[in-house]
């Protein structure tokens, strides 16, 4: 893994050609996810949009003047409280596009200073000290990340790539951005929020000073913390309100600028041990400890008001750790492990004194003040949010210990009977509630047994807990990298703390530890900010070079990252065994493994959804139906857009690469699409439709959707027995007193005086049965029948059934129009119009023979309304009257 050391990535001027390739692959990297964050959240609203401007500037002001990097990462730490929402959430999405600025920023930052450094040197002078990143914590990292990118092969990546090619790449982004956990799609924005808060923690620890850099950037996290608990305890006891942000609460439950009370337990316990920064330093006065301490009242006042049990489990833990090492310091030196019964004493008092007077702040001021404050000012609201908030820390303290049925052994047991499936390598990374909502329908699934027998089907976004996340998700091989990678980066953080006295050191490491005890109770890639935490901690830890270690403790790291470089290459041959997840799909019997069993079939569309017409799906900008079988196929489409009155939209439909239709929709509503299917030797049909423009509910204000939709496309199906008048006919209508005029061999006949026609539109089908009449059964309904010889001189009241076809289109004498008719998908007969006249067809019962439906294919249609001929706004083609 030296390629990857700040060493490796050599001088610009003696760069080697892998050396180059890996820049290029970062800098494309961030490049591309800069593209997709612009084309997902750019216009999302004007704020969004001048931000993405905003940081732009910020980061081109930084990389010309590189001194602003302490400031630009000290505010990029403070922001982070205001991004406490799940990964398919505007806020998360707004969080990344940060990151990657940053990581931008970083990256060019870190290559003008080793030019810089590269130019003094090569003048005879000496360069800057730059970090020597340690190559085993590096390589380990680079390890779970490979794991994790190898197992996105157990999705259906061959249905992936074809949804690509048919949504475009700003649709599939937009669908990748906000897809739910559910979906497919989910992993594939998880792995890359993986790689990128690998670069991001990379880039920190590259380049001149890397710790002074980390130690800005926890400074700026802290201060986030303590201002986002003010922030909370605030809006909390309605002095000002949040709620424009957040949109929901729990009734009196604390939850600052988080979405969920829980998460934000998760954030301040993260980062609350980083005061040790400020017990640390070299400020002397009372004062500066009275605010230390304050913060630290603060956090734990807004920890209780939260109500998150994990979090009230938690926090003494982290304040004991925090105590006990701000004992071991002294002017900002390191003083020693070892202590009497003093220091003892004070940890003792301390931990319960902070929690002491945080409760008595509770109940002996802050709620006596709010029900004061609520009597004189007659505000129910602040009486009944007290009243709330009392009930809900009884209600939690009264389960504190519960993990029982509904509660986190339920969670825990889905996410090991997801894991099940694959115990060693995993599922794949971040796939849980995807494959527990599959698993679950089938009866012989670990997961359906596990819900059968806890009486309960909820299927869960996440198994709530860090170490089952990462066991779906790259199983024992990739649960124990991780613990690996925890515990040799605690390893030489503490090594490094007891031989070179690096007090930042300690935070660090609390604050890992913190992370991974919050984590038993819930699953921290959910929150990309808070997983972003982690990568952070490991970052400042790859800042240690391993030479800290003893001899023998750098071999055997160095056999186990061997051993895991190894592990990894098998997990990936195991991955690409299994086939999209194929495999799993034979072992139930399912023809896919999906939960939608004809998914497979729909290229380019979003998942299934349910309407008052039936089952359906919206396409994206094009769409291919994979059809399974031949003979008259239908299938409906409903189009929504808005604005059609002014902008049509038109359909354009394909049968195997050929086109064969256009419809136009100028107004909301539905249109029926059939055409005859021929039996194909090979391979399925492929119709494939093409929408002239989408539109987003989102982006127009309607709805929170953000997906570009097409048409609605129902579920295809094939007749076996048509409907008595048929199908794409419009409807009957009668006839003038003209009757039918035929050209026949050049010579006018009177055909009987029909009554009735109808319209077909661009394709129409019918059953044999009721095709025409024939000449002798029209003798029999009535006198004036005209019977007389053909042009080849046959008696036509023997022949087959008749009906008679004209055309109208108004332009019919500049470009003629030709009408096909199908028996059962075969060509019977050719019939070309150049002018108004009606045209006699017979077919004969030998050509009708073992057929069931006749089909009238018109080559083009014509609409009235868009001609400027009527009113009349259906497309036309071709009129039939029976005689």
């Amino acid at each position: 893994m030296g390629i990857l050391n700040s060493e490796g990535f050599a001088q610009i001027g003696n760069a080697s050609g892998v050396e180059i390739v890996l820049r290029f692959m970062m800098v494309a990297f961030l490049g591309l996810n800069l593209w997709y964050r612009f084309s997902t959240i750019f216009d999302y609203s004007r704020f969004v949009g001048g931000l993405f401007i905003f940081l732009g500037i910020c980061s081109l002001g930084v990389i010309l003047f590189p001194n602003l990097l302490r400031a630009f990462l000290f505010f990029f730490g403070v922001s982070f409280f205001l991004f406490g929402f799940r990964a398919y959430d505007i806020q998360s999405q707004v969080f990344e596009t940060v990151v990657v600025f940053v990581a931008l920023t970083l990256f060019f930052v870190n290559l003008r200073e080793e030019s810089s450094d590269q130019g003094a040197r090569d003048g005879g002078q000496k360069g800057k000290d730059s970090s020597q990143l340690n190559q085993q914590l590096v390589g380990l990292i680079f390890c779970y990340v490979a794991l994790s990118l190898f197992s996105l092969l157990l999705l259906p990546l061959g249905h992936m790539v074809r949804d690509f090619l048919n949504f475009g790449f700003e649709s599939y982004a937009l669908g990748i951005a906000n897809a739910t956990p559910n979906s497919h799609l989910y992993p594939l924005g998880g792995i890359n929020r993986l790689i990128l808060f690998f670069m991001l923690a990379y880039g920190l620890a590259t380049g001149v000073n890397p710790r002074e850099r980390y130690r800005w950037l926890f400074m700026g996290l802290f201060v986030g913390t303590v201002f986002c608990a003010l922030l909370g305890l605030l809006d909390f006891y309605g002095i000002v309100s949040l709620n424009w942000y957040r949109k929901i609460s729990t009734p009196g439950a604390l939850h600052s600028m988080f979405l969920n009370r829980g998460w934000f337990a998760e954030f301040v316990l993260t980062l609350v041990p980083f005061v040790l920064l400020g017990f640390m330093s070299k400020i002397k006065g009372i004062w500066w400890k009275v605010a230390l301490f304050s913060s630290l009242v603060i956090c734990e006042l807004a920890l209780i008001l939260a109500g998150a049990r994990a979090g009230w489990v938690s926090y003494p833990l982290i304040l004991f750790i925090c105590w006990l090492f701000s004992y071991f310091s002294k002017e900002g030196r390191f003083e020693s492990f070892h202590f009497g019964w003093k220091d003892l004493l004070k940890v003792a008092v301390s931990v319960p004194l902070t929690i002491g007077i945080s409760f008595l702040l509770i109940f002996q001021v802050l709620m006596p003040l709010s029900a004061y404050l609520g009597e004189k000012t007659g505000s129910k609201g602040i009486q009944t949010k007290s009243k709330a908030s009392t009930a809900l820390i009884e209600r939690q303290a009264s389960r504190i210990l519960d993990v029982g049925k509904g509660g986190r052994l339920y969670t825990w047991g889905e996410g090991y009977n997801v894991g099940r499936e694959r115990p060693v390598f995993g599922m794949g990374y971040e796939s849980f509630n995807w494959h527990a909502n599959i698993l679950a329908d089938l009866p012989e699934s670990y997961v359906h047994r596990f819900h059968t027998e806890k009486k309960m089907k909820r299927i869960h976004d996440t198994p709530h807990s860090i170490f089952y996340q990462l066991f779906v998700s790259g199983g024992i091989v990739g649960l124990c990298l991780w613990m690996i990678i925890l515990l040799y980066a605690l390893a030489i953080l503490l090594v490094d703390t007891i031989k070179n006295g690096r007090l930042i050191n300690i935070p660090v490491a609390i604050s890992i530890i913190s992370f991974h005890i919050y984590g038993i109770f819930q699953s921290m890639q959910y929150i990309p900010m808070i997983w972003s935490l982690i990568f952070l901690n490991l970052g400042y830890a790859m800042t240690i070079n391993d030479k800290v270690l003893s001899e023998r403790l750098r071999r055997i790291t160095g056999v186990v990252v061997k051993v895991m470089i190894f592990l990894v290459l098998i997990g990936g041959v195991v991955y690409f065994t299994g086939r999209g997840s194929q495999g799993l799909a034979e072992k139930y019997g399912l023809r896919v493994y999906a939960k939608d069993q004809n998914w497979h079939n729909y290229l380019g569309f979003y998942p299934m959804e349910k309407g008052p017409s039936g089952d359906f799906r919206w396409s994206g900008k094009e769409g291919m139906i994979r059809i399974h079988g031949d003979g008259l196929l239908e299938i409906r489409l409903d189009c929504d857009t808005p604005g059609m009155d002014k902008e049509p939209v038109m359909v354009e439909i394909s049968v195997d690469d050929q086109p064969v239709d256009r419809l136009v929709f100028e107004g909301i509503g539905s249109r029926t699409w059939w055409y005859w299917l021929k039996k194909r030797d090979k391979g399925p049909h492929e119709v494939q439709i093409k929408v002239s423009r989408t539109w987003n509910p989102r982006k127009l204000g309607m709805s929170v959707d953000n997906r570009d939709l097409g048409v609605r496309v129902g579920e295809y199906r094939f007749f076996s027995n048509l409907p008595k008048d048929g199908i794409g006919f419009y409807g009957w209508e009668t006839m003038g007193d003209e009757g039918l005029r035929t050209e026949d061999g050049g010579r006018k006949t009177e055909g009987r005086r029909a009554k009735r026609f109808r319209w077909t539109g661009k394709r129409a089908s019918q059953s044999i049965a009721e095709f025409g009449m024939r000449d002798a059964d029209l003798g029999k309904r009535g006198k004036g029948v005209s019977k007389h010889k053909g042009a080849g001189g046959l008696d036509e009241g023997a022949g087959g059934p008749v009906v008679f076809l004209r055309c109208s289109h108004p332009d019919i004498s500049k470009a003629s129009v030709v009408v096909r008719i199908l028996g059962d998908g075969e060509l019977l007969r050719y019939i070309e119009f150049s002018d108004y006249g009606w045209k006699r067809v017979e077919l004969g019962d030998e050509e009708l023979e073992g057929k069931g439906i006749v089909t009238y294919e018109v080559s083009r249609v014509w609409n009235p309304k868009r001609m400027g001929v009527s009113g009349d706004r259906r497309d036309l083609g071709v009129m039939v009257a029976v005689p």
